[in-house]
């Protein structure tokens, strides 16, 4: 994958829900906006928890069907209030 430009968008927000499987494959809920986690997203944990109101950021493409998440960051509490 090639590195992100300026113009990838992200958003930093509490989890408020994910697919329970390890990988995190389905629809995530980040900040009160809906994410499609597949098989090519990179998750980070190195930085904070992931789960359920775990602070993250998440860098995304807009597509036609939503928003498709490239990398879900975990981030310190912090970052979220």
């Amino acid at each position: 994958m090639s590195p992100l430009s300026a113009e990838t968008p992200s958003r930093t927000g509490v989890v408020a829900s994910r697919p329970s499987a390890v990988r995190g494959i389905g629809t995530w809920v980040v900040g009160g906006e809906s994410f499609e986690v597949t098989s090519v997203t990179t998750l980070d944990d190195s930085g904070g928890s992931v789960g359920i109101d775990g602070c993250v950021t998440v860098e995304y493409v807009v597509t036609a069907d939503g928003n498709d998440a490239l990398r879900i960051a975990g981030e310190e509490p912090s970052a979220c209030r």
